[in-house]
């Protein structure tokens, strides 16, 4: 009984500030702006950047997130090495996808259908006057 208490407690606690049903994406841009000041307040600091990456994978920009992870890690003053994985970890979903991609055009090239390589077609290209 006294578990249950605390535990609607601790929530009635902290209800006024989760964001109402439906607009859980409200809080990424202003989240976002705030870890942006906090980054221009002090910049050898690698929380505001790994955060801004979290955002960033959150909202599916991966290539954001690589570069906010990569500077969260080259930060002088207080680097965040949990980074290095997140990076490894995007990395990963990155080959993953293209050796997806390769196997599903293998597949298709096998089934006589080429997507790329010597046997796909080619668009013809114009030289301009003078280069052949």
């Amino acid at each position: 009984m006294c578990r249950c208490q605390n535990f609607h407690g601790s929530y009635d606690d902290i209800r006024p500030f989760a964001p109402p049903a439906g607009c859980a994406n409200v809080t990424i841009p202003a989240s976002r702006s705030f870890y942006i000041q906090a980054r221009t307040l002090e910049p050898r600091n690698g929380r505001p950047y790994n955060q801004l990456a979290v955002l960033a994978v959150r909202t599916r920009r991966r290539l954001d997130a690589i570069y906010y992870y990569a500077r969260s890690l080259a930060t002088t003053g207080s680097p965040i090495l949990s980074a290095r994985e997140s990076l490894i970890s995007l990395f990963d979903d990155a080959r993953r996808k293209v050796v997806n991609a390769l196997v599903a055009d293998a597949v298709g090239l096998a089934q006589g259908f080429p997507t790329w390589g010597p046997c796909a077609p080619r668009g013809t290209f114009a030289y301009p006057k003078g280069y052949i």
